[in-house]
């Protein structure tokens, strides 16, 4: 049964492609592990009040950061190479571009810097 794939269901399998799924959900548990280690150690150092509300704001605008270059490249046994586009004929345009992309990162980095605050 051969069906025309829905606009979502590529989008998702050229996320899966990319393994971006795989470097968020590192990115996340990794940055859960730093603000919880930044929460259990700053007080102890003496660090000022803003010090947590920094390392808050680093890894808020990482994270879009990383999701891009997930998007673009691949670790391989070679060392890092951009993701080679799909070989089968043209690839059709998806909804996500990366200007709104550069769009929700500054809009997170707006966010962040107004919780320093």
């Amino acid at each position: 049964m051969n069906r025309e794939e829905h606009p979502a269901e590529a989008v998702l399998r050229e996320i899966n492609r990319r393994r971006v799924g795989r470097v968020a959900l590192a990115y996340l548990a990794v940055a859960f592990a730093v603000l919880e280690g930044a929460a259990a150690f700053l007080p102890s150092l003496d660090a000022p009040d803003w010090a947590f509300r920094a390392v808050l704001g680093a890894v808020t605008m990482g994270f879009p950061l990383a999701t891009v270059l997930a998007w673009d490249f691949d670790i391989t046994a070679r060392g890092i190479v951009r993701t080679p586009e799909e070989p089968e004929g043209p690839v059709e345009e998806l909804p996500v571009h990366r200007w709104a992309l550069f769009v929700g990162f500054w809009v997170l980095v707006g966010l962040a810097l107004r919780m320093m605050t």
